[in-house]
């Protein structure tokens, strides 16, 4: 029985020969179809079989099962390793993609940090301005209200020295006159009496005339 010569694992990629997160490598082709069609098991059948013709079918079949099982092993072996290759390069375009988003939340946050100081500075010093001008207006309003409050003062006490003063008059020309109708009347009753007293003289006066 010939011995079969395994096959090699030469056409399958490393590890090593994973890109990098712009190119992944490609996987490499595997050795086993070429092995198998011109192989081990190719050579070593042919050579075999016409080295030792009284080689019979029952060590024929054995022959071929067992470079069956190694072509199927060594199939499944670099299907495993092919796997684990396919594995390894998408767990480093993701940790690459994760490592990237990352980077670009710390910037979007840095971001965001810097425009939110920045309007809470414009709205501190909007609030501030808006402050003093509203300061500055109500002390416009304070001293407006000051001064109409000075002028309606000012503009009750000449009303009260007005009413006063017409009070005043009124009272002196009352009193004059009162004091002017009761001269007229106090002449009046003089002239009264001095005529009747002219008229009770003119009666004593004809009672004597008549008395003889």
């Amino acid at each position: 029985m010939s011995y079969v010569q395994p096959m090699q694992y030469g056409g399958v990629s490393t590890y090593g020969g994973v890109g990098g997160y712009g190119g992944a490598a490609t996987y490499g082709a595997p050795a086993y179809g070429g092995a198998y069609g011109g192989g081990a098991y190719g050579g070593a059948y042919g050579g075999a079989y016409g080295a030792h013709p009284y080689m019979d079918q029952t060590l024929i079949n054995t022959q071929k099962s067992d470079a069956t099982n190694a072509l199927s092993n060594q199939a499944k072996l670099q299907s495993d390793m092919l796997k684990h290759q396919f594995d390894a390069q998408v767990a480093m375009l993701t940790a690459e993609c994760d490592r990237n988003c990352n980077i670009s939340e710390q910037q979007f946050r840095q971001q965001l940090a810097q425009q939110t100081m920045q309007l809470d500075q414009e709205y501190k010093q909007q609030t501030m301005t808006l402050d003093m001008a509203k300061q500055q207006r109500e002390m416009s309003i304070s001293m407006q209200a000051a001064h109409m409050t000075t002028e309606a003062t000012q503009y009750k006490m000449q009303i009260d020295m007005q009413q006063k003063m017409s009070t005043l008059y009124g009272t002196v020309l009352g009193n004059q006159a009162a004091g002017a109708a009761a001269a007229a009347k106090g002449g009046a009753g003089g002239a009264g009496a001095a005529k009747g007293g002219a008229a009770k003289g003119g009666a004593a006066k004809g009672g004597a005339a008549k008395k003889p």
